[in-house]
């Protein structure tokens, strides 16, 4: 009988496979049997479980028609504290390149795999780019019969980054290869031998006369996505089925278990567990975290921290920038990471604040010109309304000898730093008012028995703050300062985590002064 499908690849199968993986940190991913691995989703280094289920959800999304590209940034920017951005973009990309291409190979090799009385064989086949591996490349052009157990671990996507893809071919089609390997040297014949086909089960590609490769290890097996859990764990020993049933079944997944999850036997619907909730106050987020009295703060911390106080309906980038000015066409300087910083401030920003605030034009410039003179010295600047802005003007020239992350992390610091005078200056309402008042009776408090310096041409009054021009003074303010480089210059830290990692310690004198002022500014992210 004829098993030939003519329907299309079901999406809504390779969406549900990957919607229904748990979502578990990358320790209790590594603890899972290898069989089960694909079953389950995980992204080293983060183990916020907010984090992990939207970016889950987002990739499950995607077979059903949601936009990639549009995937890739959102998932790049929830996973953006755990990582650099490059690294963030990137781990975003092979996130969806491996879940979306596993779950669709594996929804169509099922298909495929039951039409092998029509297609009784399949050809392998690369991409032919310059970045194909040796084992990959020595496997293009094979053909085996369909029902091989090759096909079940080396479909399309078999490895991280693989692009290799294979097509089916009818039992004629092999014919004409078996004529044409006669004339083809031995190491670019397509039909494989038995002694040949041993060998590649066994893990080993023979192309030729001492040429073998040995192929990389496969992280998926398209049969074991489709077999029912009861009838994978046969596969394992008694001692060792109940051993990992008894661990799973201990780890919590929401309402019910990993083994739940993982047997089909949960009770509850994807999500498995509702997110969760958003601090009220930056007290309680540093709290949560067990944080608040730790007396270091790691990068998992920071990243956790950062997180946390993501708002659910954050305001859009594009909605709050008039323009940008002088922007290049390729590399840091681009509109795309212009628009990725300022929401990395909104993605935090509650939306009373937010949507209070004035559209901003941003400007590249060359450089700042002093009395006529070109000043180097100056990063950026922030003209707000009065002044003829909002408006943030940033130096090329202070980015000049930096290249790659380090030039990307220093335009998102100067631009995070004049963001803040943005938010600090321009918001109203009553909470932007009470902000404002709380940071001038804070800068009032820790002042008030500092002398008035000049330093680098700067007014300032120095106290403890983590850099003495976080307590400049400035001649509009008419002599009743308001602190206003507080907020920028505490929140410019998250892109110089390190430094906020060092500054934090409660082993350096300054600390607990550093993480009272430190929490206040970040009060203005409260949404209570």
């Amino acid at each position: 009988m004829l098993n030939f499908a003519l329907d299309p690849v079901p999406h809504e199968e390779a969406s549900r496979m990957i919607a229904d993986k748990p979502a578990v940190v990358r320790d209790m991913f590594d603890k899972m049997p290898d069989e089960m691995k694909a079953r389950a989703f995980t992204i080293s280094g983060v183990e916020n479980m907010d984090v992990l289920q939207n970016a889950r959800d987002l990739i499950s999304a995607v077979p059903l028609g949601a936009d990639w590209k549009e995937a890739r940034t959102e998932i790049a920017r929830q996973i953006s504290p755990w990582f650099t951005e490059a690294g963030a973009d990137s781990r975003a990309q092979l996130l969806l390149d491996f879940h979306c291409g596993q779950a669709t190979s594996a929804t169509q090799a099922r298909i495929e795999l039951a039409q092998s009385d029509i297609f009784t064989h399949r050809i392998y086949h690369t991409n032919h780019g310059p970045t194909v591996r040796a084992s990959h490349a020595a496997l293009d052009g094979i053909i085996l019969p369909s029902t091989d157990p090759f096909w079940l671990t080396h479909w399309a996507h078999w490895t991280f980054n693989c692009h290799c893809f294979s097509s089916p071919l009818m039992e004629e089609e092999v014919a004409e290869e078996k004529t044409a390997d006669e004339s083809r040297a031995p190491e670019r014949r397509r039909v494989l031998d038995t002694a040949q086909t041993t060998r590649l089960n066994q893990g080993t590609i023979t192309r030729g006369p001492n040429v073998n490769h040995l192929l990389d290890k496969s992280y998926q097996n398209v049969a074991d996505a489709a077999i029912p859990y009861d009838e994978l764990a046969t596969r394992w020993d008694s001692p060792t089925r109940k051993d990992f049933e008894s661990w799973a079944k201990k780890i919590p997944i929401g309402n019910d278990s990993l083994l739940s999850q993982l047997d089909g036997s949960t009770t509850t619907p994807n999500p498995v567990s509702g997110r969760e909730s958003r601090p009220a106050t930056f007290a309680e987020a540093l709290r949560n975290l067990n944080i608040d009295t730790a007396a270091t703060w790691s990068l998992t911390d920071l990243a956790n921290l950062r997180s946390s106080m993501r708002v659910d309906d954050p305001a859009q980038a594009s909605d709050l920038i008039a323009s940008i000015g002088s922007a290049r066409k390729a590399g840091v300087l681009t509109d795309k990471e212009i628009h990725r910083s300022v929401q990395d401030l909104l993605d935090i920003l509650p939306r009373e604040i937010a949507d209070t605030l004035p559209k901003l034009d941003i400007r590249f410039i060359q450089r700042f010109t002093k009395q006529a003179v070109k000043d180097s010295s100056i990063l950026g600047d922030y003209l707000g309304e009065k002044a003829g802005g909002p408006r943030i003007r940033i130096s090329i020239d202070a980015l000049k000898g930096l290249q790659g992350e380090a030039r990307r992390r220093e335009m998102r610091r100067i631009l995070s730093h004049e963001l803040m005078h943005w938010v600090h200056g321009e918001s109203t309402g009553l909470p932007a008012e009470r902000y404002r008042a709380a940071i001038r009776t804070h800068y009032a408090n820790r002042t008030g028995g500092d002398a008035l310096v000049t330093s680098n041409g700067v007014t300032l009054r120095r106290d403890h703050w983590w850099t003495a021009n976080a307590g400049t003074e400035y001649p509009f303010e008419l002599g009743k300062p308001g602190g206003i480089e507080l907020p920028s210059y505490y929140f410019e830290l998250w892109k110089t985590p390190e430094k906020l990692m060092e500054l934090s310690d409660m082993d350096q004198p300054n600390a607990a002064a550093f993480r009272q002022t430190f929490s206040l500014v970040h009060s203005i992210f409260a949404t209570a």
